[in-house]
């Protein structure tokens, strides 16, 4: 009798480690990290009429990250850090009185630290939409208005994991990283457009 007590009770124990074991396997794989690079096209838009002030015209953008993902019943939660480094043209087209005169065209660049805070949504088992609010934080500047502000960003792409827990992705992107300055307001708002390639692994 205490045999097949001891039996039963034995079954019991390896289903009952076997099920915990799944599961803690489960939440480990509920992570994702990742690294990215990305290219793109960045452009200040002018919201209102100004006849004397210098005009921003962006030009390549680069963007280097690194991402985290906590999966939480099939909504990604995502944050991350990135690096961009954005050319700009600053150019002068106008006087006072609406006469044209020569455009000057000076070369600058800036740099952003971005921490995005957002979330993931998979569908049709390979495509995802993800969006983010973005905290941008400028590092470099030399000569453009500055760039630290708050913004959001929206996306589409599409991820592919091996039997491994290693994945690829790419994810383009459009993202206006200029709904609210730090430190002043501007008449031209930062808007990128940018397709970032990309590993995973879940862990």
């Amino acid at each position: 009798m205490n045999k097949t007590l001891l039996l039963k009770a034995s079954i019991i124990g390896c289903l009952l480690f076997s099920t915990l074991i799944g599961t803690a396997q489960e939440n480990l794989k509920r992570h994702t990290i990742g690294i990215s690079y990305g290219f793109g096209q960045g452009d200040f838009v002018q919201l209102t009429k100004v006849l004397v002030s210098p005009s921003y015209e962006g030009e390549s953008v680069s963007k280097y990250g690194i991402q985290y993902a906590y999966d939480l019943n099939g909504v990604q939660l995502e944050t991350g850090l990135h690096y961009l480094i954005q050319d700009v043209d600053l150019e002068f087209t106008s006087s006072p009185n609406g006469t044209q005169i020569p455009k000057v065209i000076t070369p600058h660049q800036f740099k952003l630290l971005s921490i995005p805070v957002g979330f993931r949504v998979n569908f049709l088992k390979y495509l995802f939409f993800n969006g983010a609010a973005l905290i941008d934080i400028e590092v470099e500047n030399t000569g453009v208005r500055n760039q630290s502000a708050l913004g959001g960003s929206v996306g589409v792409g599409a991820n592919y994991f091996f039997k491994n827990n290693i994945g690829i992705f790419v994810n383009p992107q459009i993202a206006h990283r200029a709904l609210r300055y730090f430190k002043e307001n501007s008449h031209q708002k930062y808007v990128e457009r940018n397709i970032s390639f990309g590993l995973a692994y879940k862990l």
